[in-house]
């Protein structure tokens, strides 16, 4: 329970990103934030304010890359022994996740949309820690690096 806030996406998304032939993938910055409640009558919300998180890639292509995210999001959690959680009623309707390359939109948001952590995967239990002050969420996507929050509210 309480108001957790995403600490560092880069690299979760450098991880989600398709594989790029060449070029060498550098983390630029983020702005923005992007906070998850989870309440004790077991709903949780994501409220993202203009969340981008921006890479390069070089080896001579120079590509900017960007994902963004903004709005809310809703669902109903479950916790269980394991430390797995499994969200249901997920509506994420009110919440974009963009990816942008080289200025231009790149995939869809129906694929887009499984990367939203503890939303994206409403049929999969997916692990999680909690210790104190720290949440790290693990992706059920092959090969994705984990997610951080940090705790900002009880």
């Amino acid at each position: 329970m309480g108001t957790w806030e995403l600490a560092d996406l880069s690299e979760f998304i450098a991880s989600v990103l398709p594989p790029q032939s060449e070029g060498t993938l550098t983390y630029k910055g983020t702005t923005g934030t992007a906070r998850y409640i989870f309440n004790a009558d077991r709903t949780t919300k994501v409220e993202a304010d203009d969340l981008k998180v921006d890479h390069q890639l070089g080896g001579g292509l120079n590509l900017d890359i960007q994902v963004g995210l903004n709005g809310m999001g809703t669902a109903a959690y479950t916790a269980t022994e394991g430390n797995l959680l499994s969200t249901t009623n997920v509506n994420i309707d009110n919440l974009a996740l963009t990816l942008t390359m080289g200025g231009r939109p790149a995939g869809d948001s129906t694929t887009l949309g499984s990367l939203i952590p503890f939303f994206g995967e409403t049929a999969t239990a997916t692990p999680f820690t909690c210790i104190t002050t720290t949440l790290t969420y693990m992706p059920a996507t092959e090969g994705a690096q984990a997610v951080v929050f940090t705790r900002v509210g009880p």
